[in-house]
């Protein structure tokens, strides 16, 4: 009765939108319903977290804030393991990355669970004092919404993809109170495409993330400062040399970050991950309490001049005024967040990295303005410019997306006449770590499972095929015992230019294709007598099914010249098939068409 009373609602909804909203108008209202309800459920989560973490450590167990830090932060990611084991059979997909996996592999498909689970969690580990961030989690929220609201309302893949942007830029929106910088990171990270009819529908959600936020807690923001600085040439050689080291943390930033998550996936015991990568957190959040949470509060201490109180609650409270020791201290805050970041994934905890590399390049910038301020030059270098020019740097580096970077900076701060400096240090950061990092944090994420992305319109539509589906896994095979007569039998029964030649084990040794066969055709006498062992030549280009990327398989086509290839197993060795270059190039100019008549 339910389900169709399901259906019946379904289709009533359908004939309602096809009878008054044309598709392009429909897929803006359900931008829009996208946009407010990720917003809102990233802002309630948000701020709840932060009421939270402000009675424990305020209110119920008053002046203990030091030993705090070690126990929220472990009881956050048990709490979470918890949560994941028994909602979600102990699998948790991982923010940005399950986005882009949805987007570029699964056809725009989210499994329902991240609706609530991703929140839930997000709130648990970061609420608790994880050292990460809601943005990843809440992207991944929305996205999942978008994605099952568009499957629930028969739209296309490509539609689909529309609605994720709309999600994503919607909670980067609301976030930050930044509607442009939402719009180009669902350009620059999720490769949404730049026409008139994709953009619009993400324009408005960005809009409508940002009057959520507006509606719920008026000019309040995240960070509540507007810079007055403005760029003079002679600091140029300054953001120059800012932009270098950005580059270089954020290469810091990613290879440690990946390092790490390989450390923790080769534990076999979702306990042992926990204890352990709790108890790393615990540890590092008691020596160096920026860590805490998201970090955005020491952000603002900074940025409003109040250095020393960002050593209050510490062990080393005592030095709070003491310059050389805050640069020592901040500094090790900023070595140390990745590694905390990753502990915080790593031990079963869910957070994104948004807050970490934020945090991260502000503390870089400000503990390279404030040092050489501190040198008898009488520099007066802004050090909240160089804060959020050090943000714009690590942003650009471990997303590999610079435009995302610099509007950022510039709209959480009215900062746009240090737009300049914001490109400068942007640039030098994403050019430096794409040298040493050819993918993006999220991007090695996917790459490292086998995962290919694409930056490449063209490339990236071939990432849409699923090539693992064209291969022609029914057909005959031969084993070294069989003569020539059967094959012989076999080319007048089948269309195929080769044949495999398997042992007892069902594991390829060879091929035997028609121009082996040729010089022997009207040999009849040897029909019984000639074996395939005689015939067959050993094959060394071979497909793995689980491993091999669409790019790994086109470019095994071009360097061969083949146009059929045998497909094995690369976990197993079994033989599985064949693949034929046509089939590919078949299904690459259908989908060509799906995209086009979107």
């Amino acid at each position: 009765m339910k389900k169709n009373a399901g259906k019946k609602l379904r289709t009533r909804a359908l004939r309602w939108q096809r009878k008054h909203l044309s598709p392009n108008n429909f897929l803006l209202v359900l931008g829009v319903v996208v946009a407010f309800l990720s917003g809102l459920v990233d802002v309630l989560v948000r701020t709840a977290a932060h009421k939270v973490v402000a009675y424990l450590s305020n209110d119920f167990v008053p002046n203990v804030t030091p030993y705090l830090f070690f126990t929220l932060p472990f009881m956050g990611i048990i709490i979470t393991g918890f949560l994941v084991r028994y909602l979600n059979k102990g699998y948790l997909s991982k923010g940005i990355p399950s986005v882009m996996y949805s987007v570029f592999k699964n056809g725009s498909r989210m499994q329902k669970r991240q609706m609530y689970l991703q929140p839930l969690t997000a709130f648990t580990t970061v609420g608790f004092g994880g050292s990460a961030g809601f943005e990843g989690p809440m992207v991944a929220m929305g996205a999942s919404l978008a994605a099952n609201l568009g499957l629930w309302w028969g739209l296309t893949q490509k539609h689909r993809t529309i609605l994720i942007a709309c999600a994503a830029a919607a909670v980067t929106s609301a976030n930050f109170k930044a509607p442009i910088t939402g719009v180009i990171f669902a350009v620059e990270v999720l490769h949404i495409e730049l026409r008139v009819a994709t953009i619009i529908p993400v324009l408005f959600a960005s809009i409508t993330g940002v009057i959520v936020n507006k509606w719920l807690f008026g000019e309040e923001i995240l960070f509540n400062f507007t810079l007055t600085d403005q760029f003079l040439i002679q600091q140029l050689p300054y953001y120059l040399l800012l932009g270098v080291i950005t580059g270089l943390v954020s290469v810091h930033f990613g290879k440690a970050n990946l390092r790490l998550e390989v450390w923790f996936k080769s534990m076999t015991s979702r306990l042992n991950r926990a204890l352990i990568g709790g108890g790393l957190l615990g540890l590092s959040i008691f020596l160096f309490p920026p860590l805490f949470g998201e970090g955005y509060y020491v952000i603002k201490l900074l940025m409003e001049g109040k250095s020393a109180e960002t050593m209050q609650n510490t062990l080393y409270a005592a030095y709070s005024f003491n310059e050389v020791a805050l640069l020592v201290f901040l500094s090790g805050s900023v070595l140390l967040k990745t590694f905390a970041c990753s502990f915080t994934s790593g031990g079963g905890g869910n957070g994104g990295l948004w807050a970490a590399f934020l945090f991260t390049g502000s503390l870089t910038g400000y503990v390279f303005a404030h040092a050489l301020n501190l040198l008898p030059w009488q520099l007066c270098l802004p050090e909240p410019a160089f804060m959020l020019a050090g943000m714009a740097g690590l942003a650009s580096g471990v997303l590999h997306a610079p435009l995302t970077a610099i509007f950022l900076a510039a709209e959480i701060s009215n900062g746009y006449d240090l737009l300049i400096p914001f490109m400068l240090v942007s640039g030098l950061s994403y050019s430096i770590t794409k040298h040493f990092m050819p993918y993006s944090v999220f991007q090695s994420a996917l790459v490292k499972k086998g995962h290919w992305i694409a930056n490449d319109k063209d490339k990236q539509l071939l990432v849409y095929l699923a090539w693992t589906k064209l291969i022609e896994k029914n057909v005959p095979t031969l084993t070294i015992t069989n003569t020539l007569g059967d094959i012989v039998a076999l080319i007048k029964e089948n269309n195929a230019n080769q044949f495999a030649v398997i042992n007892n084990n069902n594991e390829l040794i060879g091929l035997v294709s028609l121009d082996d066969v040729r010089p022997f055709l009207f040999e009849t006498e040897q029909f019984n007598n000639r074996l395939v062992n005689d015939i067959m030549h050993p094959n060394t280009e071979v497909l793995h099914l689980e491993t091999d990327s669409a790019e790994q398989v086109m470019q095994q086509f071009d360097r061969t010249g083949a146009w059929y290839l045998p497909v094995v197993s690369h976990e197993e060795g079994y033989f599985v098939g064949f693949l034929s270059k046509v089939a590919i190039f078949a299904a690459y100019r259908q989908k060509l068409i799906e995209m086009n008549n979107d």
